[in-house]
């Protein structure tokens, strides 16, 4: 009885892992010409994008700052591990920084998407997120262009690019 009910779970188990992967490949990805769509969504007035890279610049400083300390966390513990009698405490010293650490980061990137999602609603920053997501489409600022007006201004381009990589 318990070899066929071991042999019913592993079967269910791989079943259900072959549904994740085919669910996983039926989804198209992310690929320029939707990320135009999106952008073209959007449709930024400049103000809008001055309030965007506002809700950014807020607190750049203190989000860089926690991600150091994460660095800096992760840096100690790799030294802490490596000790021929690592000392338990210690580690969960550091391990508790880092984590208060990421929970600090974690809530001012909170508090941004909230407050963008107060600025552009529910659709548009919806919109503003796939394209943060599929960034990695656009390695540079110059990359840009085929995704806004062509008269942009390559300034405006790279102020475009910071936020994003600031939203990632």
């Amino acid at each position: 009885m318990t070899r066929k009910f071991l042999a019913l779970l592993v079967l269910l188990a791989g079943l259900g892992q072959s549904i994740l992967v085919a669910q996983a490949k039926a989804a198209p990805p992310y690929d320029v010409a939707e990320a135009r769509r999106d952008y073209l969504s959007l449709d930024l007035k400049d103000t809008e994008f001055q309030a965007i890279k506002a809700i950014v610049d807020k607190d750049a400083k203190e989000l860089e700052r926690q991600r150091a300390t994460i660095r800096e966390c992760q840096a100690r513990l790799a030294k802490l591990m490596i000790a021929e009698k690592p000392d338990l405490g210690e580690i969960g010293t550091v391990v508790r920084q880092s984590l208060d650490a990421e929970y600090a980061q974690r809530m001012i990137q909170i508090s941004r998407n909230l407050e963008l999602r107060a600025l552009l609603g529910d659709e548009r920053w919806a919109a503003l997120y796939r394209i943060v997501k599929g960034l990695q489409l656009f390695p540079k600022a110059e990359d840009l262009q085929g995704l806004v007006a062509r008269e942009t201004d390559p300034a405006g381009l790279k102020a475009l690019y910071q936020v994003l990589k600031a939203l990632r």
